[in-house]
């Protein structure tokens, strides 16, 4: 018997929709990125400035010593 082995037609599909998947979350993310970081002018008023004060002062309590 001369059997072949076909590569299934859904094969393509499913890695072409990967990479569209990956692309969309790579949009996503440099969206969210541009909303906090202005490159050339540094964190933006409105949601940078706040969301780096905050993790400022989440690192002095976290160096807070422990009694």
């Amino acid at each position: 018997m001369d059997r072949q082995v076909r590569p299934q037609i859904g094969d393509r599909g499913s890695i072409a929709l990967e990479y569209v998947v990956m692309l969309s979350f790579g949009v996503v993310f440099v969206c969210i990125f541009l909303q906090v970081f202005e490159p050339g002018r540094g964190y933006t008023e409105d949601i940078g400035k706040p969301l780096v004060a905050y993790f400022q002062s989440l690192l002095v309590a976290i160096s807070l010593p422990v009694p």
